[in-house]
């Protein structure tokens, strides 16, 4: 009576739980069964094995993500203002930081005008996919960009809108570069060859 009173495994239990018949077949044709798999589902220790193993997958796909995408070549940048630049008064700037490749294009085509306009509301629209850097410059300054944390993977292009008075694009872009120097001349902003 002792021993039908010990509840042992079903032995229909493998027809409820199919993951009990898989079988590991080792390269020289060996079966195996895995102690864990044999066990029953609502067994604890199975259930925090299957955890466990979820828990890591999907860690191990965010890492695998971003390691597979791109960092972009640039690693610094300077500015180097004339002093005639913007008719001779300062001028704000963003560095502007893409993470996402459908939005490239969008800013590409968008004059700087645009983009510093209030009511156009641009740097809040995106905020989700780009990261802005604003630096106010002055006529015959140079100065060297340290702050700006654009090295991070996930990155897809790295922009300078320049809020110059007209009409112009006055945008360039710098991430094909290790070394960024961005010249803000009279009525240009350009990127200065760099050898």
């Amino acid at each position: 009576m002792g021993r039908s009173a010990v509840r042992q495994p079903c032995r229909d239990h493998a027809a409820q739980c199919p993951s009990r018949r898989i079988i590991h077949v080792t390269p020289g044709g060996i079966r195996l069964r895995s102690p864990v798999l044999s066990l029953p589902c609502s067994s604890p220790l199975r259930q925090a094995c299957a955890l466990t193993v979820a828990v890591f997958a999907l860690g191990g796909c965010a890492a695998t993500k971003s390691l597979l995408q791109p960092k972009i070549a640039l690693r610094q940048v300077q500015f180097v203002v004339t002093p005639k630049a913007n008719d001779a008064t300062p001028f704000s700037v963003d560095l502007v930081a893409i993470s996402d490749e459908a939005l490239v294009p969008v800013l590409l085509a968008m004059p700087a005008a645009q983009w510093f306009d209030p009511v156009a509301n641009v740097r809040n629209d995106y905020q989700d996919r780009v990261r802005c850097w604003s630096y106010e410059l002055t006529p015959g300054m140079s100065m060297p960009v340290e702050d700006a944390k654009f090295t991070v993977r996930g990155v897809r292009a790295v922009l300078v809108f320049a809020n110059y008075k007209g009409k112009g694009a006055y945008r360039v872009r710098l991430d094909a570069t290790p070394k960024a120097t961005v010249w803000f001349d009279d009525k240009t902003v350009r990127l200065a060859d760099n050898p």
